[in-house]
Formats: C-alpha cells, structure tokens, sequence
C-alpha cells in the first residue's frame, strides 16, 4: 500500500520565489542584451562654455556660434549679453542661450 505524502507548504513557496527569482533574472539579463545590441546614435559634439559653466551636447551637421550683443533700452542701456547659439543643419539658429553682462540684478541666483 502506497501512502499518499503531503508537500509541505515551506518547500512550495520556495519553489515558486526560486521559479519567480529565475523567470527574472532571464528577462533583465534579455533586456540588458537587447540594449547593448541597439545602433548607437552617431556621436554628438559637446559644447562647453567656461564662464558661465555649463555644457550642451548637439548633434553632427550642428555648429554653434557666439555672439555679444548691447542693449539700448531703459532697463537695460548699454549691457552687453552673451549669446550662444545652436545652428541646425540649415545654418538656422534651433537653440539659444543667453546671459546677461556683468551688472547686478540685486537678485541672489
């Protein structure tokens, strides 16, 4: 006579988080690959600018030119400010950066 034995529930559920655990990992060690086997975008130039600290990254076929400008206006008569501009395949201004001259606002950044 064959008794009929009963699985306890401990080594059920360690079964499951190992299925769970296993199941897991394959699918982000698939997805790492599949990132890994995309082209990579060409890559882009980076842009920095030391005296106001900050750098951009564009794209191949942009250039960037820079330029100061003098205000004649009330508010600000006689300022100078700084652009930086991001020029598309085109040669048209896509992205611009201005900075104000070297005069203070009052206004703590």
């Amino acid at each position: 006579m064959v008794k009929n034995k009963k699985i306890p529930w401990f080594l059920i559920l360690i079964i499951f988080l190992a299925v769970v655990f296993l199941g897991t990992t394959i699918f982000l060690l698939y997805q790492n690959y599949q990132l890994k086997q995309k082209p990579q975008a060409p890559s882009w130039k980076t842009y920095t600018n030391n005296k106001y600290g900050y750098s951009i990254q564009y794209p191949p076929g942009w250039s960037v030119r820079e330029e100061q400008h003098t205000f004649e206006s009330q508010l600000l008569a006689g300022e100078k400010v700084m652009l930086t501009a991001l020029l598309n395949e085109k040669g048209e201004p896509d992205i611009q950066i201005f900075f104000e001259g070297e005069f203070d606002h009052g206004i703590d950044p």
